[in-house]
This record gives structure tokens, sequence and C-alpha cells, in this order.
């Protein structure tokens, strides 16, 4: 006997007489070769069998046993989950619990209890589980069952049950008989097998005799905490000396059991091994029936008597289930001990998968990433609340199941002279009745222009079809065969031509394809349409040769190829003159042609933009022009007018197909004539006294609005003779007042009857549902609660209720003759939380589900789209057991509905039109009613108003487009605006009990239209996300919509872990760094070394050593000014006497304004010759100088403030500057106020007399101030550090050992001189050292953003650093320029270090793009670094690594940063931000990662503040700051326990960062530690308990609108999130980044943007590093200083 992880599962069974049988899985013998199942249904053959059918049968079986050799399938039913939180468990009571044994006189007692826990290990490529294996000396030798309780008898001998395969899921189990050759043996050794297995599973067993358990694997639906007992195992066996334990290996999660022996199954990939498992969890689950009956109660299979049971051969007995004895392990006295599980070896198994996630490497742990399933990304994103809420708030329907409906079973009397078939009547009519009228047109003047009878339409379609198939001499090879399609191009106003092309194609046996006309290339859904065609494989259009004239032509002539179109030959049917050759219908080619089933594909689109060909068949057309002619009561020869489209839908079905099937006579009124006088179709009906009318509901509109206009005795119509007037869109919420108006208005003016308005229900995959009969009863109506019919219930209301929750509702007539109506669950409103399969069950009487129809006259499937037509034209209804109704298939409609009294069909919407929202429907046209009618009415221009739902956080949001009719009004148009959509957005609510998320206004013909000026959805809601739709006013409502945002969480604990080891630059920790002595320079012990303007007059004075020190390069790439060291130092020695005359006080402050050159060099050496400190000063360019007019003045007099308030603020008593600086700042309105600025000294003024220049040395030493680094922050905070003389010595002595410098080397710069590293870079290391240093001004680079490409190529720089601006610009301005570039020779293959210096998180986005857009140039993606300085150390990384920043980077989850935690995630997984490592520390830093609040050392992936220790830390802030204390920011300390750690000093750097180790070692064989900064802890903005960098959420903002936004900056006011955006493009496309910002901040951050602010380029203030200064910002917001192009409040 064998036993299946399935025991206990419910199974389908399927014999091979075609019988299905449905029941639990009870046993499997192997010697009788059976199959036993229990609470056995018989379901019959189920329309596998047609020969013999078997019904089926309700009775329920308790045991069935089958045949092995008669199964054909056995598979595992698909049984949804309960989620019923009522539900305690799902077994018994524990009254009932087959674990309580009743005692003969006493209390129950307790069955041993065994809890053992399997050991799983590796074995070569598969995987085994094994577990203990104890035997019990008193139950050796009994054979047991499935329950551990000993049976009557039990054979263990080989079975011929061979390869059984049982289906789980789609995943095969093969059962095979064990191999009795490996058995173990334990007779006479079952001690020492059992203290044996005991240790090596690392359990202890406790005293006395203990009962065995014996399972491998486990199941993956039992949790791993249950517990099981013995009595609870499946399956049954003997347990005596031959175990049966088979060594073949088992898959984890899918292992199979038998209760003798354990038999091998296919391994499963990636499966997650739990060790607290329970080793019997494998053998039933606990779900199971019989798992948790006792045992005491049924007998099992093979004891009972065994009848014999009909109808199938596959089925073995029928087994009864008298009582039998079972042997109580408790009443034996055997159960008293049990296994202890020992912790240490559970504790172990854990570590162990643990570190299968999390690689050990040697020298320290290395994380890798975490790859976790894709939807555990997804799990914490739902809000519980808001689904209990709808859960609460939910009508439910009744009880009573609805039945499917039939309808009307009538025998046609058809005229016996005409054929029953469309092919057959034209023939009939053309030849019978040729001079019989058929088809007219109407042109403008409302005359017929065009008529066609019978007779010509005929002689029409036989020559087409002979021009298609028959060969000529200009053609050899026919254009078609028999079966293929063909594109039918006709514009809207040729109905003739197309009905002449579809009956020809007819006739040739080829399949037509109508699809619209193409107006050009860039025309709405052409791309589609091709894409279909391409599908359809067509390569032939019949057109005619106007249409022709108006496609675009190319540079030959010919017709323009569109967009995904295939290649198409055109033939144009009014130039077709071929002669039809007698007997051409009775050729091989006609016969053929008529074997051809297919009659039309229809072009269809879905709510999702898919479209679909619709196939149908000619026996379906038959049928349905059949039932037509029956319904409408069409008689031959009457008239009938159309005006919907004629190419699609009613208007092809009656217009085209149903009048030529019944001899009708058709006038064709086209759209664009009803749009110049909407009573044209009225008076072509008198006039040609037609006795029908197809029309939709704006016609009625129209024509009583018109009509309603004028004066009695004018309105001249009479339509008593009309019999039917057919409404195609009778189920729209506005349908039942335009029907009333009109039958009024026109019953007493033109003596039109009621009762022919007929509206219907149709669908393009089922033709016509139902249609209301002419002269039929009184039209069914009722009034339906708004909000119980977005639930899906129908609640009747009564007319006095508040109308404006009630919705009027008519019928849409009686199902159609000979067909069924089916209403089911809709799919669309199934599945919203994601929870089950959906499975097409009945709908209850009063609910609202999808209405399918089961009929022959429905449409065959969709073309080529397999999937598409199996989920829409063969559903199955079940009924609440989940068994099918009946044994047809039904017909998805796409429509909503359900069925009233007398079978009336009562339609509420379209699953393509509904709104789906939170689990609620909303109908998108009451949505739109209700629009309308908001103050005032004519707002929304001739009522165009579209609806659609868009994803934000995987729920549905509504969305409203409108389009406004007084834009542009003048300079009061947005306050009407706006007071209308708030009107709007505060009515939907309480009308509809939901909030619009988004409402759109645009000008006149905004939305786009189809090919008959229809409102195009698909279009508009394509546009509405790829932000194309240009709005002219837009209002959102996240804050209402969106309550399913992830819930703020508490900050997660984290383990104390060992503390991450500081990080030493250069060096291992405790070895100081060495200094580097070079020849020719004297010793850094020298005292004058210390002295930066001593070692420029070191290198001045030696003639013979002179080398160039500086090159200043132009917008052009050509030096214009050189300076070496003798240069430099007799020009700022003639400087600094200027200065010292003008300030003779030692140590005074000095500035130096200058722009970015040489000048500024000069000037700062000057100052320092002359005994003072030099405040460098940032110059605007010339051209902000200039005195003009306009904008530029006032930049330039804002500019010149900010230098007025660094002059106030820095203390200088004069200020160093150029000529024509000093008669601006003279001029200048700003400067001339009420304080005026310290003397001005030109440096181009010639000194009078002579100024004698000491050696000047500070008097405290190298730790006086060398000069002041001021500047502003980037959060607009004015910032100054006093900078020494040692520490300027010091971190240029370690920048020239990292970058190996010597007076041989070039370095080239392009940044903003002015502060930090940049500062050092361009004034001070090139004389330290004495390479050269080759300048470009970033004015420079605005010019010509390829200067600093070709002032590489032409130096082979090795080194260069650049601001991270230079890198935007390249990527933004030369992006297109590469090949250019590269055709000029410009060549970056020598270039080894690329360093980008900022005092931020390197933005890894920009810094990707320029590796792989200018990789052409030579460009190495290992030698672009960022580097990174602050105020307390101006350079703390510094060069590049060696490695790539795709190597170097790392993916941290965004939430865990928003707790101050790392968490390693998987490349490019969700919600995962890309970190690229900083530069290589510079020799001599040490770093360590400290928690900002308590002091102390962060654990290892521990986000913190970057604390810094060096020699050229800054030593004093200019402000007043306090040092003292052990956590001030320039003396700081950690607070470790650990005294040497302790007495470290660190600088607070103000960023947060973490260290990781990597796997990457150096030339000494140290492991690379790698150091990344996360972002400023002063821009942290706290929002929802968690903390946001505004980066990440500006890298969002750019990437979502990267054609609109051209750069963003984001903050915080008043608790709500503000996002300034500068718009690149124009002003009429500036609204579309609004709702794209808002919903890529909420997918991506779980964050609602309060405020949008769209403003014109340059408004974002940078400070001189290219940073943004958003507090700066943030202040110009509050005090409204700029002009927005549009303020979006999102409350």
């Amino acid at each position: 006997m064998a036993f299946s992880p399935l025991i206990g599962a419910r199974m389908n069974l399927i014999t091979k007489a075609e019988v299905r049988y449905e029941g639990i899985l009870e046993h499997i013998d192997e010697e009788g070769d059976t199959v036993t199942l229990s609470n056995v249904q018989c379901f019959g053959t189920e329309k596998r069998r047609l020969d013999q059918i078997l019904p089926a049968s309700d009775k329920v079986h308790e045991y069935l046993t089958f045949r092995r050799s008669q199964i054909k399938e056995l598979s595992k039913c698909d049984i949804p989950e309960l989620f019923d939180p009522a539900i305690v468990q799902s077994g018994p009571p524990p009254s009932k619990s087959p674990h309580m044994r009743a005692k003969a006189g006493g209390e129950p007692k307790l069955t041993p209890k065994i809890d053992i826990a399997a050991q799983n290990f590796h074995a070569g490529p598969m995987m085994r589980a094994s577990s203990a294996v104890e035997q019990s000396n008193v139950l050796v030798g009994h054979p047991m069952n499935g329950n551990g309780q000993p049976t009557s008898s039990v054979n263990n001998s080989e079975s011929s049950f061979n390869n059984l395969h049982i289906s789980d899921g789609g995943s095969n189990i093969v059962l095979s008989p064990p191999d009795h050759d490996q058995h173990h043996q334990l007779a006479n050794g079952a001690n020492n097998l059992q203290h044996q297995q005991s240790q090596q599973n690392g359990m202890r067993p406790a005293p006395g005799p203990t009962p065995h358990s014996q399972t491998r694997g486990s199941s993956p639906s039992i949790p791993s905490t249950a517990s099981f007992d013995q009595s609870s195992h499946g399956g049954g066996g003997a347990l005596n000396g031959n175990l049966g334990l088979s060594d073949e290996s088992f898959p984890l999660g899918r292992s199979v059991s038998r209760g003798a022996a354990a038999v091998p199954a296919d391994i499963d990939q990636d499966i997650y091994v739990d060790v607290n498992m329970p080793p019997n969890a494998a053998s039933r689950p606990i779900s199971g029936a019989s798992a948790l009956t006792p045992h005491s109660q049924h007998s099992r299979p093979g004891t009972s008597a065994m009848q014999p049971v009909e109808h199938d051969d596959g089925l073995y007995n029928q087994i009864g289930s008298p009582s039998s004895n079972n042997l109580d392990l408790a009443a034996s006295g055997q159960g008293d001990g049990y296994y202890e599980l020992d912790s240490k070896r559970v504790q172990s198994h854990s570590d162990t998968l643990n570190r299968m996630r999390y690689a050990q490497a040697p020298g320290g742990p290395t994380y890798q990433a975490r790859r976790k399933p894709l939807e555990d990304y997804y799990k914490e994103d739902s809000s519980e609340g808001e689904d209990e809420l709808y859960e609460s708030e939910k009508p439910r329907p009744g009880i009573e199941t609805m039945v499917p409906q039939d309808g009307e079973q009538v025998s046609v009397s058809h005229d016996p002279d005409v054929p029953d078939s469309l092919e057959g009547a034209l023939h009939y009519f053309g030849t019978k009745c040729a001079r019989l009228n058929c088809i007219s047109q109407i042109e403008k003047s409302g005359k017929i222009y065009k008529q066609l009878n019978y007779g010509t339409l005929f002689s029409k379609a036989e020559q087409i079809a002979v021009h298609l198939t028959q060969t000529t001499r200009r053609l050899p090879n026919p254009l078609l065969k028999p079966g293929d399609r063909v594109a039918l191009v006709f514009p809207n106003w040729e109905p003739s031509q197309f009905m002449c092309a579809f009956y020809g194609c007819q006739m040739a046996g080829v399949i037509p394809v109508p699809c619209d006309v193409p107006v050009s290339k860039a025309d709405v859904g052409s791309d589609d349409v091709g894409f279909m065609l391409q599908n359809c494989n067509i390569t032939v259009a019949l057109t005619t040769s106007a249409c022709m004239k108006n496609f675009p032509k190319d540079i030959d002539g010919e017709i323009a190829h569109f967009k995904n179109w295939p290649r198409l030959t055109w033939v144009p049917t009014d130039k077709i003159k071929t002669g039809v050759p007698r007997g051409w219908s009775s050729t091989g080619a006609r016969a053929q042609a008529k074997e051809i089933r297919e009659a039309y594909i229809e072009l269809t689109t879905d709510s999702h933009g898919v479209n679909k060909g619709v196939l149908v068949c000619k026996p379906a057309v038959d049928a349905h022009c059949e039932k037509l002619r029956y319904c409408c009561n069409y008689q031959r020869g009457e008239t009938i007018v159309c005006i919907p489209d004629f190419r699609r839908d009613v208007g092809l079905w009656h217009g085209v197909l149903a009048t030529v099937f019944t001899g009708m006579h058709v006038i064709f009124i086209p759209y664009s004539l009803m749009k110049q006088d909407p009573m044209q179709w009225l008076y072509v009906t008198q006039k040609n006294k037609a006795s029908s009318a197809i029309v939709k509901s704006r016609d009625l509109h129209w024509a009583t609005a018109q009509v309603s206009q004028m004066a009695t005795n004018q309105s001249q119509i009479d339509l008593r003779f009309l019999k039917l007037l057919l409404m195609t869109d009778g189920s729209n919420p506005w349908a039942v007042s335009i029907c009333d108006s009109f039958s009024n208005l026109f019953k007493a003016r033109c003596g039109f009857r009621p009762e022919v308005l007929c509206p219907c229900a149709t669908s393009t995959e089922a033709m016509t549902v139902s249609i209301r009969r002419p002269n039929s009863e009184q039209p069914g109506r009722g009034c339906l609660n708004i909000r119980a019919l977005s639930y899906g219930v129908v609640k009747i209301e009564s007319t006095t209720d508040d109308g404006a929750t009630v919705l009027t509702l008519q019928d849409s007539g009686f199902i159609m003759p000979t067909s069924s109506i089916a209403v089911i669950k809709p799919r669309v409103a199934h599945n919203w939380k994601g929870k089950e399969t959906y499975r097409p069950y009945l709908c209850k009487i009063d609910e609202v589900g999808e209405i399918c129809l089961a009929s022959q006259a429905t449409a065959q499937g969709y073309w080529n789209f397999n999937g598409f037509t199996n989920n829409t034209f063969k559903v199955e209804p079940l009924s609440d057991d989940g068994r099918p109704i009946r044994s047809e298939y039904y017909v998805r409609t796409g429509l909503l509905g359900f069925l009233g009294p007398s079978n009336l069909v009562f339609i509420v919407g379209k699953t393509d039109n509904v709104l789906f929202v939170d689990g609620r429907m909303h109908n998108s046209d009451d949505i739109v009613a209700t629009i309308l009618g908001v103050d005032p009415p004519n707002f929304v221009f001739r009522g165009r108003v579209v609806a659609f739902t868009i994803e934000v956080k995987r729920r549905n949001k509504i969305v409203v487009v409108c389009e406004q009719r007084n834009y542009p009004a003048g300079e009061n148009d947005d306050t009407e605006s706006q007071a209308w959509m708030q009107n709007v957005v505060q009515l939907i609510p309480r009308i509809h009990g939901i909030d619009l998320y988004c409402l759109a206004l645009l000008p006149r013909n905004g939305i786009p239209k189809t090919d008959l000026s229809g409102l195009n959805l698909n279009e508009t809601k394509k546009r509405f996300l790829q932000g194309r739709l240009n709005p002219c006013n837009v209002l959102m409502q996240p804050m209402a919509c969106v309550r399913n945002l992830k819930p703020p969480k508490a900050e997660m604990n984290q383990d104390s872990g060992e503390p991450f080891s500081m990080l030493v630059g250069g060096d291992p920790m405790g070895i100081p760094a060495h200094g580097l002595q070079g020849t020719g320079e004297m010793s850094d012990d020298n005292p004058s070394m210390q002295y930066v303007h001593e070692v420029l007059k070191w290198r001045g004075a030696d003639e013979q050593n002179n080398s160039r020190l500086f090159t200043l390069m132009n917008s052009k790439a050509i030096p214009i000014c050189q300076m070496d060291a003798i240069t430099l130092k007799k020009r700022a020695e003639r400087l600094a006497m200027l200065v010292k005359a003008r300030c003779p006080n030692p140590g005074s402050h000095v500035a130096v304004l200058y722009p970015a050159g040489l000048e500024l060099i000069i000037g700062l050496y000057a100052v320092l010759y002359a005994g003072c400190i030099p405040v460098l000063l940032r110059a605007p360019p010339s051209l902000h100088i200039s005195t003009g007019s306009g904008g530029t003045a006032e930049h330039a007099e804002k500019f010149l403030s900010t230098v007025k308030v660094l002059v106030a603020a820095s203390k200088v008593v004069a200020i160093v500057t150029s000529s024509h600086l000093v008669r601006s700042l003279k001029n200048s309105k700003e400067i001339r106020g009420a304080k005026p600025l310290p003397p001005l000294i030109n440096a181009d003024e010639t000194m009078r007399g002579r100024v004698q220049l000491e050696n000047y040395l500070p008097k405290d030493g190298p730790g006086s101030t060398c000069y002041l680094d001021l500047s502003v922050s980037a959060q607009g905070i004015l910032q100054g550090v006093e900078v020494s003389h040692a520490q300027l010595a010091a971190c240029c002595r370690s920048m020239k050992r990292a970058l190996e410098l010597y007076p041989s080397r070039k370095l080239v710069l392009c940044l903003e001189p002015f502060s930090g590293m940049s500062l050092v870079l361009w004034c001070f290391l090139s004389v330290f050292t004495g390479h050269e240093t080759v300048l470009i001004s970033p004015q420079e680079m605005e010019m010509n953003p390829a200067v600093w490409f070709s002032t590489l190529s032409q130096h082979s720089a090795r080194d260069t650093f650049v601001s991270s601006s230079v890198i935007q610009t390249c990527v933004a301005q030369l992006h297109k320029q590469v090949e250019l570039l590269k055709g000029r020779g410009i060549n970056l293959n020598s270039l080894r270090n690329c360093v980008i210096v900022t005092e931020e998180r390197p933005r890894a986005s920009f810094i990707s793009q320029f590796l792989l857009l200018f990789k052409p140039l030579g460009l190495n993606d290992k030698v672009l670094a960022s580097a990174f300085g602050c105020r307390v150390n101006p350079a703390v990384c510094f060069h590049c690594n060696g490695l790539s920043t795709d190597t170097s980077a790392v993916f941290v989850s965004k939430e865990a940063l928003r707790f101050d935690r790392v968490e390693v995630v998987a490349k490019g997984a969700p919600g995962s931000l890309k970190l690229i490592e900083s530069a290589t520390i510079l020799p001599g830093v040490k770093i360590v990662i400290a928690n900002p609040y308590t002091l102390q050392q962060c654990p290892d992936l521990r986000l913190g503040e970057i604390w810094v220790s060096s020699q050229h830390n800054v030593a004093k802030f200019f402000t007043d700051t306090p040092v003292g204390s052990p956590g001030s920011q320039l003396n700081a300390r950690l607070d470790t326990g650990d005294v040497a750690r302790d007495s470290l000093t660190f600088a607070r750097t103000g960023y947060l960062g973490f260290i990781r180790r990597t796997e990457y070692t150096h030339a000494d064989g140290e492991r690379h530690d790698a150091l990344y900064v996360v972002g400023s802890m002063a821009e942290k903005i706290p929002v929802r308990q968690g903390v946001y960098y505004p980066s990440d959420i500006e890298d969002t903002v750019k990437r979502c609108c990267p054609n609109l936004v051209s750069e963003s900056a984001v903050f915080s006011y008043s608790d709500m999130l503000v996002v300034v955006a500068e718009i690149s493009a124009h002003e009429t496309e500036a609204l579309n980044a609004i709702p794209l910002i808002v919903n890529a901040v909420i997918e991506e951050h779980n964050l609602i943007v309060g405020v949008v602010v769209l403003t014109d380029p340059c408004i974002i203030p940078f400070n001189p590093r290219g940073e943004k200064q958003r507090m700066t910002l943030r202040d110009s917001f509050i005090s409204d200083e700029f002009m927005p192009i549009y303020v979006a409040y999102n409350l």
C-alpha cells in the first residue's frame, strides 16, 4: 500500500469511460491495483462523450474503489481558501478530536504525541529529507493503518501498482513501488537503530517505550508551527522488522509518503526549507475531513462488503462503513513517553538556513542581495482597514440564484422562393427582382444622389469577385484566394461602394475586414488598426478612387505607408470594369468560395485599448438576419432609414445584412449631414414613407431640441406610418428622459406612436442580445438605488425618494428567439483584492452581472486570439455547487444587467465603461450625466465628457476629462473654471459615493475623436498617462481618494551586532600615514612647508626648475593665459603692496571678489603676502553686471545684494577686485544703500610708491587661520569656517599622495573655485605639488559645452575634477553630438580619474547616462567617481578606486532607509534605490558611522552620521559654535565604553551614510570597504513617521516626465510636500506634468504631493557647487516672490 502527499485532498477522477468523479483520496492499494475515494459524487460525462451521455448524480457515495487500469486522469480539485475571520479551525471540535481516546471506565486520555523535526541535508544534485525512525518493541510486527493503529492484516509484498500519475496543480507526482532490497531491517536491532538515529537528528528519547512515526518531506500547505498527533497520520502500513525506508531522493515541500515505504517524486526549484516543519506534515492535510474524523466512526477501505456500481468499468466497488474494532495505543499502555526536540540542534539548522541567504566571506560578513519573491514586495502596500470598511458597508443580494432564461421558440414562416442564406438571397433578388431598390445615399442638400437596385448590386459584386480571384493578362496570379482576408477602407459617406465590395468578397470567398479610413500618418488609432491588419495577414485593400486621392502621399506620389500598417495593394472598386465570364458561378473557384464558412471580421477595441477582430461565420449571419426579420417584422419592399455607421454593429447588421436578406430598401444618412441638420432623418423618413428607422439617442435628443423651438404649424412631419423606431443605445442613463421627451412631443405634433420606439441591447461578440418588439406592451421601468447598484445589487426605490440617488432604468426588450441568457458574476468586479480565482458563477436574481448569450447567431471568436476566444466565447455558467448548468457554451456580451419580470432584459452598463473602484461598480455614463447637470449647464462644450480609471497603488481611481466651452475667455476664466470644478467634486461623492481622483479641463476639441467624431476613450486615457493631453485646468484629490497607502511603521529593533571597524584611508587602522617627499622639494618636516604662500616663494625663487602651474582655457579650448611660479609670485607681491597699504593691520579680513580665473588666484596670494586673511567671494559674470534694463539688470541687482550680505557677515575691511567690477559696485542701487561697502581695492591701479613686504609668518604658527571659507549651504544658511595653514598643508599632502602628483602631471579642472575642495584644487594644490593645472571656467562651459571634452583630448589628461553641473550639461546638450565629437578627433582613452566634486549624494542616474552616452569617445566606466567633502573637512573621498560604477553600486530598500536602516536588495528590485560608492578615502582620514543621537557607533549596514577624523579637519567655525562639549560638531567623541576608542575626536559631517565591505581586495590584500553617502541630515523631510530625501523624490519627478520637466526641487511646508518643477516645454503642455508627478510620487514613495508648482526655467536657485538651495526656494514660495505658471493644490 502506498501513500501520496494528496491523501485527504479532494480529487477529480476521470475514467476511460469519460465519467468524472469527485471525492477525497483515501487509499491507494498497490497489491489490488486500486484507488479509493470517499464522499464521492458522480458528475457524468460532461460533454466529453457524445455517443453515450451519462447524466450527473446527486447521490454521495461514502466510499468508491476504482481499478487503476480504467483510470484516465487523477488530479487535485481547485478549492478556494476560506477567508472568513469567524472560522477558528477547519477540523472538528476538541471533544471529537482524534487525539482523544475514551477509556473504558474513566475520562478520555490523550494518546502519545510525536513531534519530530526532520533533518535536511544535500545529497548530490537532489535534496533529501529524512526523519528519525523509531520502533517500539511492543508494536514490532503489528500491522498499522494510517492513524497509527494496528489493523487486522497487512501485506508488504511488492505490488504491481506502477507509475500512477497524479496531477497536483499542474505538477505530476509519480507513485512507484518501493525497492525492498534497500529496506532497513530492524529485527533483532531495533534498539541500536533507535539510538543511532536519535543522535543523528539531535533528539533524545524519553524514558520508556515510544511509538514510532515515519515520514519524509513536508507539505507546503501546513504551517510550520502545526502540531500533529500520531492518530491523524494518513495511510496505513506495517511497523515490523521491514520498515521499508527508500533511499531515493525526495523534493522538499512535495514528498510522497507510504505506510511501508517512501517513493521518489520530481524536485521543485527554489524551495524554502523550514526545519520546524513537523515530520508528519506530508501525511494528510489538516483540513482533510477524514484526517480529523475519529477512526472508530468509519472503517478503512477493504474491510466491508462490496457492491458493484453500474455505468462505469473503472469503478471497482462500493464500500460500506460497518463499525470495526481498532486497537487503541493509549489502552495498550505503551504511550507514556514522547520525544523532545533539542533546541540547540534546531537553532543550528536555522543558522544554517540563514547562512544560505547571506554568504559568509573570510575576514568578515559579506551581505549579498536578498532575492525574495516578487509578490513579497507588495504584500504590505494594501490597507486592510479600507477593505474591511467596504466589506462591512456592502449591501448583500438575496439567496435565490437565477436560472438561465430562454427566448420564445417560434417557427419562422419563410418564403419558399427566397433562399434562407444571405448569399442566396442576394442572388435571388439580383436576378428575380433586379429593379427593386436596394441602396440610396443622401447628399448634403437632403436629396438622393446615388441609388442602386438589387440587379446593379449583384452585377457589381460579381465584377469585384471576378477581379479578386480570376487571372488576367496583367495579373498572371490572382490577387486573393478563397479564405484570404481583405481590408475594406471606405468612408462613412460611401455605403453603396461598401456594400458592393462586401458582397463581392462574399462571392469570391474572401473574408472582408471593414476598418476606418486613415486621414493622416498620425491619425488616432490608425496604428492599432494596422496591427490588426497585420494579424489578419491582409495584403489587399478595397477603397474608392475619391478616398485614395485624400490619402497622404510620399515623394513619389504613392500612398504613404501608415504606421504599423502592412504593405497593401490598393484597389479602387469604382474603377473595376472586369467582365464576368459566362458560367463563372459554376466554376471550381466559385464552388470553393461557397465552402468558406467565414463571413466577415469586425474590428473592436476593449477597455484596455486592445484591438481584436471578431470572426462571424455565415451560418451565424443567416440565423441573425432571420431573427432580426422576425423581431422587427421586416417585409420585402419596405424602406428603412439608417443613421449608425454601416461598417460595424447595428448599422452593419440591419443596414447591410438584414435588408438584403429580406429584400428591403435602405437609405443611409451620413453623420456629417446629421451634424448640419439634426432634422434630416425625419424629413427623409417622411418623404420616402419609411416604415423603420435606426437611430441613436443623440439623434432623438437633437430632433426634440430643434422641434421644440419651432412653432406648432412649422413642424410639418407625419410619423404615423412609422412602425419601428429602433434605438441602438437605449441603455444609457439619459435614454429614458430622451425617449419620454421625444414621444410626448412627436405624439402631439406628428402622430408618433410611442409603442414603436424599441430600444435594443447589442454586443459585437454576441450581436443582438435583446430587442423590444414593436407594438408590445407597456415598457418595463424601475427606479434603482445608485449606491446599491454600485455594489451590484438591484434595490428598487420609490419615486418619492431623493431623485439624486435614484436611477430610472428602462428595459432593452425581450430575449432574442431561440436564445438563452444567463447572468454571471462579472470578471471586472472579481478578484479586486487578489484572493481567489475567478469562476463564472450565476448571479442571484437581484444581482447585477454580465449577460451571457447562448445562440446560433453569435460570433465564432477572435481572430488569432485563442486565449481571448476561450474566455469570451466558451463560458460555462456554474451553479452554486460549482457544476455547469448546461452543456452548451455561452458568449460574454460585455453588458452588465439583470433579468426583470417576463424575461425583460435591463442593461445598466458595459464592462468596458464600468469604473470599478474599491469594490464598487460605477457606470461611466451615470457619472457623465451627473457632471452635465452641474451649473452652469452649458459650461461643457457639446456635452463632451469622458470618464475612465487609472491604477494608483494597485487601486483604480476615477479621472474625468471635459471640454470647456468658454476657454479662453479672458483674464477671469480661471475663476469660473475653478468654481465649476469645485461643484463637480462635491456633487459626485454625494450622489455616487465616490471621490474623483482627477478632473481635467481641455479647450474645445481637445478630446481625441474617432472616425465619426465620437469621443475616443482609449486614446484619451493613453494621452493622459503619457502626458500629452494638454489640459488648461487640473484639479486633483489624492488625499481623499488614495486611502491604501502603506501605513507608517515604527522603527524596527536592530540586532546588537559587532560594530563595523572604522575606515582608515590608505593605511590600515593603527598605522600612521607616512609623508611623501618628491625630488627637489623640501621635507614635510620643514616649517616653511606648512605655509602655502611660502611654498610659492620657494618655487618662484628657483628659476632653473621653474615650471608652468596654471593654464586658463577659453570657450574654444584655446589657452588664453599661462602662468608659472615666478610670474604668479611677482604679480601677487605687486598686488600685496597695494593691499598692505590699504590694510596695514595683520590678520584683517579682506574679500577677494573675482570670477573664476587666474586673477582670483593672484588676489588670494596677494592677501596672504600682505598678512591678511582672504575671503573668496564669487563675482557675477559680466552679462549680469550690465546696467541695461529688463530682467538682466534685476538679476544683477539681486546677485549684488547677496554679495553685500556676505561682505557684512565676513567682517571684511576691504574688497580686492578688478576695475570694471569696482565701477559696477559703485553704480549699483543695492550697494548704495544705507550701509556702504568697505573700501574697494582696484587691482588694476598702479602702486604709487613702494611698500616693504616682510616675510610674514603668523605668530600662532601653522595653527593660525589661512583663509576664511564662506558660502551659502544647500539649505540657504550662511556657513563659514576658518581653515588654518596646517590643515591646508595636510589636505594638499593627502591629495598629492592620493593622485601621485609631480611636476610633469596635468590636472584639468572645470568647477566653481570658491569654497571647499574646489577652492583647494583651483588655488593651492598646484603651488604645493608643482604640477600643471588646466583651468576651465564654468562660464566658458555654458558657451561651449564641448570645451571640457576638447581640453581633455588635447592635453591627454589623466586626471580631471568637475562639478555635477558639468556632467548634467554634457548629458543634456551633447547627447546628440557624440558622433560629431568623435569626428573631431576627441578621444578620452587617456583618462584615468574623472572625479565629480559635490557635497551631496552622487546622482546615479546622471552618472549612468553620462557613461553610456560618451562611451564611444573612449570613456572607461572605471574612471568615474564622486568625491565627497563637507564644511568640516573639504576632502574626505578624493580619487577613483578602479571599480566601475555598476560594480561598486548597491541597491537598497527605500522603505528601510526611511527608518535609518539599510537593507540590500537585488538589482532592479521594486522599491529599490541605486547608490554609488563615493571615491576612495584620502590617506590619513578615518571614518566612523555613528548614531547622531546616542553618539554610539552603528552596527554594520546601519544608517548613521558620517564622522571623520584627519589632520585637515576644520578646527573652528567662523560663527559662534561651542566646541567643548562631547557632542559638538568639530570635537565629537564616541560613547562606546572603550576608553581608547572614546578618546578619538571626530568632526560630524552632518551627512548620513553607511559602510559596506565588498568582495574586492586592494594590492596589499586587504578587503575594499566602500562608503556610501545617503543624504544630508538637514535636508531630510520627516513625513508620515518616516524620513524622505529630496533627491529621491526629485529623481522620480524627472524620470516620470523627462520631456516636460527640466529640473525640480522638493521641500515641506505646513506638513505638506511641495514639488517645484521647471517646465521646459510650451506652457500649453505644462499642466500635463501635474498628474504624472502626483502618481509617480505616490507609487514610488507612498507620499501625497500637497502642492505642485510649475515655473519657468532657471527659477530654482543653486549655490556655486551646483547644489539646490531648497530652503531659499521655500522662502521665495512662501513670500510669493516668483511668478509660477500654475499652482495645483491637491487638497
